[in-house]
């Protein structure tokens, strides 16, 4: 069998009547294509008591199977509460922290990246330090074992931000693997919210008496519930 320049052989034994060829035995095809199957023709032919067969051509396509991604996103270290929207809430000064991984059935990836504004960022904030600060870490046209391909921004919002309704930002993830296929992942959104909401109590009903200093069998009652 001649796969991508490469010749491999295999001997039936006596009671067979077809060879199957196991990934390791084909190690030099993987070798040269990113550790995947080649795409292109493969031609093979079979000898029996001396006599070759005919050439027989098959081709091979590239996988489609998408690469994977799953995220975290944690405000100082904890769950994040949600608006309405499914948008994760912060306050000015807080640490929003999202891990994501990328993977792929052929343990590579060739591009992982975080995109915004129909772009690819490299801070979370845009650069622009009014907003905050949150250093981005991007795999870009870069063969990389999925072993190596979670990371985690720390955005850390500017503590002198001031809460405006417009104070949303918007991610998406997106990872490729060595033969194109895509994936993203998102939107993932943070928004700012009110300080007054952090100090926020609910309210407490109160309970009237006739006479605190000698309450009543009914006034315990009421005070109990």
């Amino acid at each position: 069998m001649t796969l991508a320049g490469h010749t491999f052989e295999k001997r039936a034994k006596d009671n067979e009547t077809s060879v199957t060829f196991e990934p390791t035995e084909l190690q030099k095809a993987y070798d040269g294509n990113n550790g995947l199957l080649p795409k292109g023709d493969v031609t093979a032919k079979s000898t029996v008591a001396g006599l070759d067969s005919e050439v027989t051509t098959s081709t091979i396509t590239l996988e489609r199977v998408k690469p994977t991604i799953t995220y975290t996103v944690t405000v100082n270290g904890q769950e994040p509460k949600k608006d309405s929207n499914g948008r994760y809430l912060f306050y000015a000064g807080d640490n929003i922290q999202i891990t994501y991984t990328g993977k792929d059935n052929s343990g590579k990836l060739k591009t992982l990246k975080v995109s915004g504004n129909r772009k690819d960022l490299t801070d979370f904030f845009e650069n622009r330090p009014e907003w905050g600060t949150g250093p981005i870490t991007n795999i870009i046209n870069t063969l990389t074992n999925d072993d190596q391909t979670t990371f985690t921004i720390n955005a850390i919002s500017n503590q002198n931000l001031a809460w405006k309704s417009g104070n949303h930002w918007g991610r998406w993830l997106y990872a490729t693997d060595p033969s194109d296929n895509e994936v993203g992942v998102g939107e993932i959104v943070v928004q700012q919210d009110q300080l007054q909401n952090l100090f926020n109590k609910p309210a407490i009903d109160v309970t009237e008496v006739k006479d605190k200093n000698h309450l009543s069998e009914s006034d315990k009652e009421k005070v109990r519930e």
